[in-house]
């Protein structure tokens, strides 16, 4: 297991809030849009909650399998960059 440098430690708190923040502002958006989305699609609202189902599912597929792909390049700390690829 690789330890952080002191920078590292410093930071990793702040990007991964940063990152939180990021997946939380978007499914916010989604939810937002639902309504607009349901009515141009001939829709109930509440059908379409698949959505954002679909959405967070992807997106968790998604950073799994980012994190697995640099982990595999000898890239363990990179935690950060798979968060900003798909956060």
């Amino acid at each position: 297991m690789t330890s952080l440098s002191r920078a590292q430690q410093k930071y990793l708190p702040y990007v991964l809030a940063v990152a939180l923040f990021m997946q939380i502002l978007d499914a916010t958006i989604l939810n937002t849009a639902l309504p607009k989305m349901a009515e141009a699609l001939g829709e109930s609202p509440l059908k379409m909650q698949w959505a954002v189902i679909s959405y967070a599912l992807t997106l968790a597929i998604l950073l799994i399998d980012s994190r697995s792909y640099y982990s595999s390049r000898g890239r363990r700390d990179d935690d950060a960059r798979c968060s900003a690829d798909f956060g």
